[in-house]
């Protein structure tokens, strides 16, 4: 057993959860940063019908500063999720949820989507590398909702849970922070945030933080900005309110490439190609506003809307140096190499650049690439709730409209023209209509101690794809394509004696098909003429199962529980030998089970000092139940009936202790993420023989002490040390495997960070 997982195994015996919030003494100081309207008071809700925890303030106001912390990473504090980031400020994420990916569940901000409308993910998806909108410092508190749940909380896309982050909200009095922190890696941070003194009721709350780190791989540079602007105004006596939020995000940085073993082995830990060989370097900016009212009509109505946009522009510049292209000498294939073809010019209408004629060879006529996303979208979404004696009837919906402009072009220096129909890979412009209703009722009785809650949700999509010609598309073209699904849910749970609650839950969560769906829609048939293949998908789907028991017992929260998701429909590809043409359908299928257990302990004071901790743990099957071809993935990636699902940890436990005292707060917390299959760094599809990732076990320290003061209106002084990854653990936070020029599998990995140290000065106002 390694000394971390020792350590580890020392903290699982402590009881209960970071998140709890045992008293803090920084908190009677920290106004500003710790009052919020919507906090939430239980970190695991007793009576709830489905599997649902809450991330506290406490753990979002006391982060380390390190760079690779983010409000996904934090995500690690609860059971099933697994969540890793391969640079500074969530540059590549990767993030499992039980066993679905990014894009396979619902991330959302007090309600409203977060998730991309045509590629569905939040971070990293379509390769956006840095799209990252929200810090730790703009949250007040995360829901978590694993697996199915009531239609009010799922989205589009919860087919494995939804995580609903809660903005920061700006408190009743004047209060203001200011900090800096420098650390391992090169990493400078510092942030302000103003509370302002309400005018006439109007409360207003605005933050910044600027960060920069070198990262802990080579070449990993990263600078990020970030601004957050909060604001409440109540009306009609208290019985309304108007509310608030503003969001911009721009990062920019060079994002590291999975490196094969041997060259980590025989350059180091840290290893990246020097930029001269291969580089990624991305620009992305990213914004949220919402507008809500929330009133309540009468004794029984209560009624809120919201009006929301988002959006982000990315950009990158990406480079391969053709003298160290996969070859003989260098066998290793290399990030973002170009081809060694101008196959376009064969086409019927062909594209007009001859790269060989510009640069002497195809290969240094494509060294360069151009990537960009941009999307906007806005909506708004309303609902009314009834609360009768006996139960609490919801009905509500969601609209949205949202356009994106996607294109990569390819060229012999960086400074390229960006010509349709020239030099471009593609050049499309979609759009989506988003649209959902839904009813539910929570019927209670017994005093309570009964809960019975069905719903059905309706939800809609509208989708146009239209691409220009482009060295991908010889045959450009509008696809338009509908869908629809009906969700239905159902829930209860009983307190069979008092704080013991039993519940259960069964509902199906849906997935539309991704913009990717609709790229193969412009072919070429046995007979060589074009012709536009509409999409056959229609929704995946998860029949989800869950059942377990909670118990609570002074300050001590337990609860357990197992659940089972059928996955059904999953997107396959299948090609008709007759006309030749190829089909995005439905025909996958599997299967995600496991039992997830949660200890939550507020100690309260104990010899000296206030102790709190948790211990979470999950173990997670899963399994292909079908024979299938992969869609979307361009090499015709196949998973068989019994193969296990790649990347997905089969153990996870977390555990931490948070001790108070004096004006002293001290916390450790640890990860154990267990075995995982190894994917193909192409199509994600599973490796065959499989082979596993070894399991790893970090470790994190913060120490901080908070002193009052007098001094030029400042009233307290806050000191941190952080230690990230304490005993310097050497994991890969991602691997995959790929083939070298002779044909031979080989593995490739992004790493974790290693053993960081960094120290933090704040002062309060």
């Amino acid at each position: 057993m390694s000394g971390s997982t020792a350590l580890l195994l020392v903290l699982s015996t402590g009881a209960a959860l970071a998140g709890t919030g045992a008293s803090d003494p920084v908190s009677s100081i920290e106004t500003v940063t710790i009052t919020g309207k919507h906090v939430a008071s239980q970190t695991i809700p007793l009576k709830s019908v489905y599997s649902t925890s809450t991330i506290s303030q406490q753990v979002l106001r006391n982060v380390s500063p390190g760079p690779g912390v983010t409000v996904q990473t934090l995500l690690n504090q609860v059971p099933s999720i697994q969540a890793v980031t391969s640079g500074p400020a969530g540059m590549r994420t990767h993030i499992t949820f039980r066993a679905f990916n990014d894009g396979q569940f619902g991330q959302t901000i007090d309600g409203v989507a977060l998730n991309d409308q045509f590629n569905a993910g939040t971070s990293n998806a379509a390769s956006q590398r840095n799209n990252t909108l929200l810090l730790p410092q703009d949250i007040d508190t995360i829901e978590v909702h694993r697996g199915v749940n009531n239609p009010a909380v799922n989205t589009y896309n919860s087919l494995g849970g939804t995580i609903n982050y809660v903005p920061r909200a700006p408190g009743d009095h004047f209060g203001a922070d200011a900090g800096v922190s420098y650390g391992s890696f090169n990493t400078f941070s510092y942030h302000a945030t103003v509370n302002f003194a309400p005018v006439d009721g109007f409360k207003n709350l605005i933050s910044f933080e600027h960060d920069y780190s070198d990262g802990w791989i080579k070449n990993s540079q990263d600078h990020n900005d970030n601004f957050y602007y909060s604001g409440e105004k109540d009306l009609n006596g208290g019985r309304s309110i108007l509310t608030a939020v503003f969001v911009y995000d721009s990062n920019t940085g060079y994002s590291p490439h999975s490196v094969p073993l041997a060259l980590l082995q025989s350059n180091g830990y840290n290893y990246q190609y020097p930029l001269s060989w291969d580089y990624s370097y991305n620009r992305n900016s990213s914004w949220l506003a919402i507008v809500g009212y929330d009133t309540q009509l009468d004794r029984v109505a209560h009624f809120d809307i919201k009006l929301y946009g988002i959006g982000n522009d990315y950009q990158r510049m990406s480079y391969a140096n053709p003298a160290f292209y996969q070859s003989a000498i260098q066998p290793y294939y290399l990030p973002n190499q170009g081809t060694n073809g101008s196959f376009w010019l064969g086409y019927t209408v062909p594209l007009t650049y001859n790269p060989a004629a510009l640069f002497g060879s195809n290969v240094n006529g494509t060294d360069y690439h151009f990537y960009g996303y941009q999307r906007t979208a806005g909506g708004g979404q309303s609902k009314l709730s009834l609360n009768l004696p006996h139960n609490m009837v919801t009905v509500g919906g969601d609209f949205s409209y949202s356009q994106l402009y996607s294109r990569e072009y390819w060229y012999g220096s960086p400074n390229m023209p960006l010509t349709p129909g020239y030099n471009d890979a593609w050049d499309e412009h979609d759009d989506r209509l988003l649209a959902s209703a839904y009813i539910q009722d929570d019927i209670h009785f017994w005093n309570g101690r009964v809960h019975v809650v069905p719903g059905v949700k309706y939800l809609y999509a509208h989708t146009t794809n239209s691409d220009n010609l482009g060295f991908y598309y010889p045959n450009p073209g509008t696809d338009v394509g509908d869908d629809h699904y009906v969700s239905p849910t159902i829930g209860a749970s009983v307190e069979a004696m008092r704080n013991l609650v039993f519940y259960g839950a069964f509902g199906q969560n849906t997935k539309f098909p991704d913009i990717s769906a609709f790229y193969g829609a412009f072919q070429t048939n046995a007979n060589g003429n074009p012709v536009i293949v509409p999409v056959q998908a229609r929704p995946e789907y998860v029949n989800d199962y869950e059942a377990g028991v909670r118990y609570k017992w002074r300050g001590l929260i337990a609860a357990f529980n197992y659940y089972r998701e059928d996955f059904r429909s999953i997107f396959v590809t299948q090609t008709d030998p007759v006309s030749g043409l190829t089909y995005t359908r439905n025909g996958g299928s599997a299967r995600y089970q496991g039992e997830e257990l949660m200890l939550s302990d507020n100690l309260g004071h104990w010899l000296v000092g206030r102790w709190n901790g948790y211990l979470n743990y999950a173990h997670n099957e899963a399994v292909y139940t079908s024979n299938a071809t992969i869609a979307d993935t361009g090499v015709g990636a196949t998973f068989t009936a019994g193969q296990s699902v790649p990347d997905v940890p089969q153990d996870l436990l977390s555990a931490g202790m948070v001790w108070a005292h004096d004006n002293w707060r001290v916390n450790l917390d640890g990860q154990y993420v267990g075995t995982r299959y190894v994917s193909n760094g192409y199509s994600g599809a599973p490796v065959s023989p499989a082979i596993t990732v070894p399991s790893y076990v970090t470790l994190n320290l913060g120490i901080n002490k908070t002193m009052p003061l007098n001094y030029a209106g400042a009233r307290a002084l806050k000191l941190s040390l952080n230690v990230d990854n304490l005993t310097d653990e050497q994991y890969y936070a991602r691997e995959t495997a790929n083939f070298d020029y002779n044909g031979n599998q080989y593995l490739q990995a992004l790493v974790g960070a290693g053993r960081a140290v960094f120290g933090s000065v704040s002062v309060y106002f």
